[in-house]
């Protein structure tokens, strides 16, 4: 069952840009030295393949995310006359939505560039100060020695991620469908593949940041632990302290950037296309067509022909089946950001390990290390006292923007 589960876990590491080479094992024990060179070289040349494939998941999907945007263009924007409607809505997407897309893959991709440079590098390089790559690099996302009741809760987690992904991938299918037969054709399907590609590593990007919140957690009861058995060392105990405040830090210094632009991008997205309907209901109770005043001359694109265009501003497409995979794919992504942070911060966490040190330490004889433990945690606090102002100041602001702009976009 382990083994199973390990070898689960590589191959999700892998389609995230992360699988780390297993450790080495030496060949001088059991062949001689010219054997040993020859084995030394092979396994080289194997490393050497291996280590750039995990890149190609995010590569790849970086690519289909370009084929999006350019569709985009091609078939909303170019070769027709648009209404500022128009205009808005489609920037809408490309700056907002788009770059979520996108986001994922290419964190990935600087990830696994950072910590490879790292590993080179590490020999001639001082203590390095606590940055966002050590929370992907710090520790395992996935204990081996999880409790049943733990691990069948990570793969509710899991499965319960694919529900949402599962309702918006079939949205994003159906908008498709109600497409007149002149926009059915390769481009369009490789479109609703592309997209649907980038929403599932959008899970599996979240599901991965979940699991390292988890083994903070873990490594938070594990901290407690060993310095409530070893209060009388005070070197160890405020080692074990530092060690787990540059694990949290370091993840909370991701997360709290990332949830907010994910908060703000999802803000704005929801108020924009739900004030957008809204306003466009009061005209047609039931907004089956685009409906954009635009001229009836088109030019050919690349991915979308003239007729494919008329048909687009002729309004042969169901709005409300549009709306619903827009709000659908923007609420997924919000409850998924605010589910891996376990709210709009993860400061609670320190607190927390704070308090149980304090707890757990608070009875030890030798006060005098207790004090000194209890005072490096209170200087060594981050400072994240806006910190909760800003995250909810951010969604609000992407609230007003979008909806201001859906009230224009008329």
């Amino acid at each position: 069952m382990n083994d199973s589960f390990r070898r689960v876990q590589k191959v999700f590491l892998w389609s995230l840009g992360m699988r780390k080479d297993d450790q080495r094992q030496t060949t001088s024990d059991w062949y001689t030295d010219t054997e040993c060179l020859v084995a030394r070289s092979r396994l080289h040349r194997r490393r050497r393949c291996l280590a750039v494939t995990p890149l190609l998941f995010p590569i790849m999907l970086i690519i289909g995310s370009i084929f999006l945007a350019w569709w985009d263009i091609d078939c909303h924007l170019l070769g027709k006359t648009l209404s500022t409607s128009a205009i808005v809505e489609n920037m809408s997407y490309l700056l907002f939505y788009w770059p979520l897309l996108v986001l994922s893959p290419t964190i990935c991709i600087i990830v696994f560039v950072k910590s490879t440079c790292h590993r080179r590098t590490q020999i001639e390089t001082s203590w390095p100060a606590v940055t966002w790559i050590d929370a992907f690099t710090n520790h395992e996302v996935v204990s081996h020695n999880d409790i049943g009741g733990a691990r069948i809760s990570q793969w509710c987690t899991l499965i319960g991620y694919y529900i949402l992904l599962l309702m918006s991938g079939t949205l994003e299918a159906l908008d498709k469908k109600y497409l007149p037969m002149e926009c059915h054709t390769w481009s369009a399907t490789l479109f609703i593949f592309c997209n649907i590609a980038e929403l599932f590593f959008f899970c599996n990007f979240c599901y991965f940041l979940y699991l390292k919140r988890k083994s903070l957690e873990r490594y938070c009861g594990r901290s407690v632990t060993f310095i409530q058995l070893n209060i009388q060392h005070q070197e160890r105990c405020c080692s074990m302290a530092h060690d787990f405040f540059r694990r949290y830090f370091a993840l909370r210094k991701f997360l709290f950037t990332w949830l907010n632009v994910v908060l703000f991008c999802t803000a704005f997205g929801f108020a924009f296309f739900l004030t957008w309907a809204l306003e466009y209901s009061q005209i047609d109770p039931i907004p089956t067509h685009s409906p954009y005043e635009t001229s009836l001359d088109f030019d050919d694109g690349l991915f979308c022909s003239k007729a494919c265009k008329r048909a687009y501003v002729e309004g042969n497409y169901n709005a409300f089946v549009f709306l619903a995979k827009v709000l659908a794919q923007k609420t997924m992504m919000a409850l998924l950001a605010l589910h891996v942070v376990r709210g709009l911060d993860l400061k609670y966490q320190w607190n927390q390990f704070k308090m149980n040190v304090y707890m757990a330490t608070s009875s030890a004889e030798d006060k005098r290390s207790w004090k000194q433990l209890s005072d490096l945690l209170e200087r060594i606090r981050p400072d994240t006292y806006n910190d909760v102002l800003v995250s909810i100041t951010i969604p609000l602001l992407g609230l007003i923007i979008g909806f201001i702009s859906g009230r224009n976009a008329m």
